[in-house]
């Protein structure tokens, strides 16, 4: 009956005395039924006043009822007497015999604990009656006990079926916890490439990553930590430099188990591998994936698998084609080794595909310092810094500080002028040379004209266009990461390597020009120069040029095309006024991408010696090639004229119904937006 939802209790004749209700006393109550509820419990006290009478258990959502026939005190035989009278072995006559009667008036009680019950005890022996709801609360305690443990002997097929499945889960649970406290697996994590040009996977020249996972760890997590540690390895190993790592597709990798000299594919979406590591490690062995050996010392020889992704030269469409590319490789993976070549093009194979290189004045970022450099020596200048920066609406402001400041700077650079950075020298360009710095505990390249080439006002002239135009670079990038925001389209991050540069204006430590035919091995030539933060092209750090000068970027991955972007936005922004070009810098390995050493074409020629005018502002249109992101950002198909185009090269605020942040109008043809 308590497995119901509720039931009823009531006999016949007769009223109940409520006298408590689950362990609480209560003022008394009289009823004639009380309503039950699974869990709950009453004590209460009946009067019996008649020789016979059924009780009525009736159920409230069903129309069962059960009666139960109640045997009086007064009647021939107590219950005691009966029970013998119904016992068939010596066991049950021995439990009736067991059974609690008063020897004054014979009536039974399950619960008495003395020979007299309450009434029938004798008063000259002093002792005090019991009261009655107090002995009401101590058989109930002790029927609580006794229902308790008679609960927890039940078997499990006697238990409510949820309840059931409820303690199955708490007993895999602690079994769990148990066996991660002990049992652990080993995971031997080895990288393999599939080439674009390839029919088989090669294995790099890393050496296996063994990581211990505990038994009770998701196995989600171990895919996740081979795919991020394995492309750790890879971009900070020397064989990288020969790869085209930007085009390896680490995101979507296939994986693998090896046994002797085959490999079993593994989905790590189904639900066999969804679980734990040792519920993998399990299904492994079972399936005899997994060699003695392997067994023996809990080891699963995990080979993960990367593509490289080639390149459709068709037409504007060739991203989704790739990504199709990709697919279609993965279908054969790793379970067979033979697998036919796919259909390629002549020419388009990313080993055949040629960086762009600028054909106007080539620089190159200075590269990171080697431990040599800490015994560079130094002059001390003292310098007044100029900084720019750009309002809302792209106006430069140029800020001259009066405050003196000061810079060390390497001695001896010039006389380490070459190939490769040595002693404080850095790298070189067609126009200026770059050199050590050192200010406030901070690394930076200065930057200075060559001296054969220009003169004292002239280098003031060059470094300062040099330095707004990174501010004006800087602008670009916030305003193209709001037009990508607006558009609901993911970029990678781009920023300019303007944050604490400035321009020097060297007040005292400048030694005199030499004299006709002395060396001159001053460390600074003129009073002006420009200093940077040193960007770090090793490591994990990528150094990369996406287009030239004069020539447009026609970039393949990801990357490449969000720069090749980056410039059509500018000129989509300034509405023809300006075009920012030979776009190069340093690729981080969290995809952000620093860009440094800025030429521009503009509509008035005037950003500095490298302004090509409008006339090469119409060889960049004409040359570049709107891919997808140009379409889903709204830039392909923007009209701009560059055959009629105003002289002011400085964006003015947006007329545009939905005008971007940073104030510059919109394509003619606008998308819908997101809500962000």
């Amino acid at each position: 009956m308590a497995c119901s939802a509720a039931f009823t209790f009531a006999i016949d004749k007769h009223n109940l005395k409520v006298i408590e209700a689950d362990g609480e006393y209560t003022w008394p109550l009289i009823v004639d039924s009380l309503e039950m509820f699974a869990g709950q419990r009453y004590s209460v006290v009946v009067n019996a006043t008649q020789a016979a009478l059924w009780a009525e258990n009736a159920l409230a959502d069903t129309k069962f009822t059960d009666l139960a026939r109640l045997q009086w005190l007064f009647d021939p035989l107590c219950k005691k007497c009966m029970k013998r009278l119904s016992v068939t072995s010596d066991a049950e006559l021995a439990a009736a015999e067991a059974i609690p009667q008063c020897i004054e008036c014979g009536v039974v009680y399950r619960f008495m604990k003395r020979d007299f019950c309450g009434g029938c005890e004798p008063k000259d022996q002093g002792a005090q009656r019991v009261d009655v709801g107090q002995n009401i609360l101590d058989r109930a305690i002790e029927h609580q006990e006794r229902a308790s443990e008679h609960r927890l002997n039940q078997s499990a097929n006697s238990q409510n079926p949820a309840l059931r499945t409820a303690t199955q889960n708490k007993e895999r649970l602690l079994a769990l916890k148990k066996q991660s406290k002990a049992d652990t697996v080993t995971i031997e994590m080895s990288l393999f490439i599939f080439p674009a040009n390839g029919t088989k996977a090669k294995k790099t020249q890393l050496l296996p990553i063994l990581k211990r996972f505990y038994g009770s760890d998701p196995t989600p997590s171990v895919f996740q930590y081979a795919k991020v540690e394995l492309k750790k390895a890879l971009l900070a190993s020397p064989p990288s430099q020969h790869l085209n790592t930007s085009m390896l597709n680490f995101e979507e990798p296939t994986f693998g188990v090896a046994l002797a000299t085959k490999v079993h594919n593994i989905n790590p979406d189904d639900d066999q591998f969804r679980g734990t590591v040792e519920r993998m490690f399990n299904q492994l062995r079972n399936d005899a994936k997994l060699s003695d050996t392997d067994i023996k010392s809990k080891n699963i020889p995990l080979r993960v698998f990367v593509y490289e992704a080639h390149r459709d030269w068709s037409d504007d469409e060739d991203e989704p084609a790739a990504h199709a590319t990709r697919s279609s490789m993965r279908s054969s993976r790793v379970a067979s080794t033979a697998r036919a070549p796919a259909k390629r093009k002549a020419a388009c194979s990313i080993s055949s595909t040629t960086q762009y290189t600028s054909s106007y004045r080539p620089r190159k970022v200075p590269a990171i310092v080697s431990n040599e450099d800490l015994e560079i020596r130094y002059d001390r200048y003292q310098f007044t810094p100029t900084t720019f920066t750009v309002d809302e609406f792209g106006n430069v402001d140029e800020h001259i500080s009066i405050e003196e400041q000061a810079i060390k700077i390497s001695r001896d650079w010039k006389h380490n002028v070459g190939d490769k950075p040595k002693g404080g020298y850095l790298a070189k360009g067609l126009m200026k040379y770059a050199f050590l710095g050192r200010m406030k505990g901070k690394m930076y390249a200065v930057f200075q004209c060559k001296p054969d080439n220009v003169t004292e006002s002239q280098n003031l002239i060059d470094l300062t266009a040099e330095l707004r135009l990174l501010a004006l670079g800087q602008y670009f990038a916030e305003s193209f990461a709001a037009r990508a925001a607006s558009k609901c389209v993911e970029i990678p991050s781009i920023r300019w390597n303007f944050r604490d540069a400035f321009l020097g204006t060297v007040t005292s430590g400048l030694l005199p020009q030499p004299t006709a035919g002395e060396q001159d091995s001053r460390s600074l030539t003129f009073k002006t120069f420009l200093a940077a933060p040193l960007l770090t092209t090793s490591g994990l750090y990528t150094e990369r040029k996406f287009s030239g000068c004069d020539t447009a970027g026609d970039n393949v991955d990801s990357i490449g095309r969000a720069i090749d972007a980056f410039a059509h936005h500018i000129l989509v922004d300034t509405d023809g006024g300006l075009l920012m070009t030979d776009l190069q810098g340093v690729i981080g390995p969290d995809k952000e991408v620093i860009l440094f050493d800025p030429q521009a074409h503009s509509s008035g020629q005037n950003t500095g010696f490298w302004d090509g005018g409008r006339k090469r502002m119409q060889e960049w249109s004409e040359a570049h090639k709107c891919k997808t992101l140009c379409k889903q950002l709204g830039l392909k198909g923007a009209v701009v004229d560059l055959r009629d185009i105003p002289t002011d090269v400085t964006p003015q605020a947006s007329t545009s119904r939905n005008p971007l942040r940073i104030g510059f109008p919109s394509p003619k043809k606008e998308d819908e937006h997101c809500s962000l």
